[in-house]
């Protein structure tokens, strides 16, 4: 199968020419390297064009979602790998995951972990089995399973299930894994084949706000369940009451979750946050009352908390 290197581009000249040279250097090279440059005005589509990529620009400056859209149209490969513009691929990365999509036709979508480096570091957590097509569904609706950059997917599946939601400044990825998990199994590797470079202008930087727009697409998922929507579209037979139920149940499990780890890490800040959420989430009457006592009680646990540690340090 055909393989295109999609990059997409804004203002990363410092960055551009590694992540292209990591695409041609490997081992089961993509048939074409290609930058989506987003209307740089600081020369990246020169340095993507001297580092040998084929460079295409969009009309005007539109965000990561129309940029990625503009690169799977030009794309000319059966399987689009995504890379974003500063970071960079491990030489096996494409030879670890286009065979998986050879192997699992049925699968959608192939990626790998990746491993943070910059201002912060680690390695993005394996969440889904590896080497066999699964039903990703309940895990991305908890969460983003995978990062764009470690993700090889079919172009025409990308393309029939309408691509990016444009609009979105935040969570287009998660929005998009989501609505492809509804439908299609994902495969993946647990090598780290991706190096992604974590700094200040990294879009994923404003946690809650990513969180704010997982609660609005999930919320959007839900009204079209409302209205009848399968929600397993390629299930059957399909119960209109039993999906209703079933997707009510998981956002309420989703942000109870939340609210337990806000407990947990003593988040007055994340706590008042997925508390505001619950107008995106169906059936939070009873826990939201007693979510609300619980809160009233975090200031009590952070300083039985400061009094434990204290004891603690005195006995040592």
């Amino acid at each position: 199968m055909r393989v295109s290197a999609v990059i997409p581009c804004y203002n990363v000249a410092a960055y551009i020419g590694e992540a292209v040279d990591s695409a041609f250097r490997q081992t089961r090279p993509p048939d074409e390297v290609l930058v989506v440059d987003d209307c740089s005005t600081d020369g990246s589509a020169d340095v993507a064009r001297a580092h040998g990529a084929r460079v295409v620009t969009t009309a005007s400056n539109s965000g990561e979602g129309a940029a990625r859209n503009t690169g799977a149209l030009a794309a000319t490969g059966e399987l689009i790998a995504w890379l974003d513009a500063d970071d960079y691929w491990t030489d096996d990365h494409l030879a670890t995951l286009v065979p998986l999509l050879e192997r699992f036709p049925e699968a959608v979508l192939a990626f790998s972990r990746v491993r943070l480096f910059g201002t912060r570091e680690g390695v993005w957590p394996a969440l889904l089995p590896e080497g066999e097509a699964v039903d990703a569904f309940a895990a991305s609706l908890r969460r983003c399973v995978l990062p764009h950059n470690a993700v090889v997917v079919r172009r025409a599946e990308l393309l029939a299930a309408g691509g990016y939601h444009d609009t979105l400044r935040m969570a287009a990825d998660y929005e998009l894994w989501l609505r492809l998990s509804r439908e299609h199994p994902f495969v993946c590797s647990h090598a780290v084949t991706c190096h992604w470079r974590h700094h200040g202008e990294n879009l994923s930087r404003n946690l809650l706000a990513y969180q704010k727009s997982e609660y609005e697409t999930r919320w959007r998922l839900w009204q079209r369940v409302l209205q009848g929507e399968p929600l397993r579209p390629r299930q059957t037979p399909h119960s209109p009451e039993a999906d209703r139920a079933a997707l009510a149940a998981a956002l309420l499990a989703i942000w109870e979750e939340h609210l337990w780890v806000a407990w947990y890490s003593r988040d007055p800040r994340q706590m008042r946050f997925h508390l505001s959420m619950r107008r995106l989430v169906p059936d939070t009457d009873a826990a939201y009352a007693r979510w609300r006592r619980r809160a009233r009680l975090l200031p009590v646990a952070r300083a039985y908390d400061r009094l434990r540690s204290g004891v603690r340090m005195l006995r040592t």
